[in-house]
């Protein structure tokens, strides 16, 4: 599949803080001559809901706070990494992390394809006298290669919206962005979850076949004494999985959102130079979907209090409907 392509103005990169609404007019228009079905329904989804988006990334619904718990992956890596002076959140939505990680020093670049978000990021951006924040209405696709690499690179909510084979595009241009020992911080929808949540994403996998190798890398996961013998373990017992043409609908109007295993996702950051060598857990289950429902307030509680003490901790991964990898440049 050829990726999609979108333009933001003659040099290919412009920032969006100076005449956003008539380059979004542009942008919209010629993006949905460009892009696959998947893509549109995405760019329609996202630019209709930067102000929801960033309800639930600021934590105002009284739900388990997604984005934020991914964040805070990339916060943790950062700091472990040390010296992070250029960093890059793809499909930087409404721009939290962006703050964030422009909040420790960095410069702190977001690029998203969503003409709202990016008004939400500018707006804020105004509101805070950010300097070292600054952002891009682009496909990443599209997005220019940087003069200097940059340290960390991130990707969180975005893969599912992106085929298999622009995925393998994605990895490589961030390993061709970051330094060597620099970050690639990714995040996806757990297939293994879905041997576990008990609905009709179990059922879709069982009428797939699949899962007995989904239960079998979970086991791999689950059963390993590290981290390191985890990621091992999960890309020993991981295959690349057949995708179905949609999924059980979630509220979101994407009706093919891809999902991956750990094992299968480090495996391909693998094929690009990417080494993971820590995951974590976001938003764990202790109970079945069905229950969660009903219990909510219950939920919300176990999900946050074992992100605070476990996040990091392999055996809660098949559990979460979420994970992130932390992968870094050889």
């Amino acid at each position: 599949m050829k990726p999609a392509t979108t333009r933001s103005g003659g040099d290919g990169g412009a920032r969006t803080s100076l005449g956003v609404s008539a380059a979004s007019t542009r942008l919209g228009t010629a993006m949905s001559n460009e892009m696959s079905v998947q893509q549109r329904e995405a760019f329609a989804y996202f630019d209709a809901t930067a102000e929801e988006w960033r309800r639930k990334a600021e934590g105002k619904p009284a739900k388990v706070n997604i984005i934020a718990q991914r964040n805070r992956c990339v916060l943790r890596v950062s700091e472990r990494l040390g010296s992070v002076r250029r960093f890059l959140d793809i499909g930087c939505g409404t721009g939290e992390l962006v703050f964030d990680m422009a909040a420790t020093g960095a410069e702190a670049t977001g690029v998203d394809f969503a003409p709202d978000m990016i008004r939400a990021c500018e707006s804020k951006k105004r509101d805070l006298n950010v300097d070292k924040a600054s952002f891009v209405c682009q496909s990443v696709f599209d997005f220019r290669m940087p003069k200097e690499p940059f340290d960390v690179v991130s990707a969180l909510g975005f893969v599912e919206y992106i085929s298999p084979d622009e995925l393998d595009a994605v990895l490589e241009k961030c390993a061709r962005m970051l330094r060597a020992g620099g970050a690639l911080v990714v995040g996806s929808r757990n297939r293994l979850f879905n041997i576990f949540s008990l609905n009709d994403y179990t059922r879709l996998e069982q009428e797939l076949g699949l899962t007995d190798r989904l239960l079998g890398e979970a086991i791999a996961l689950a059963s390993a004494p590290d981290m390191t013998s985890a990621i091992r373990a999960a890309r020993a017992a991981a295959t690349r999985l057949p995708h179905p043409a949609s999924h059980p609908g979630t509220g979101i109007g994407v009706r093919q959102r891809y999902q991956y295993t750990p094992g299968e996702l480090a495996g391909r950051l693998e094929g690009h130079g990417l080494r993971a060598v820590n995951l974590f857990a976001i938003h764990y289950h202790a109970m079945p979907a069905a229950a969660k429902q009903r219990l909510l307030d219950v939920h919300v509680r176990i999900s946050d209090l074992l992100y605070e003490i476990g996040a990091e901790d392999h055996r809660l991964i098949p559990y979460a409907s979420s994970f992130v990898i932390d992968a870094r440049r050889s």
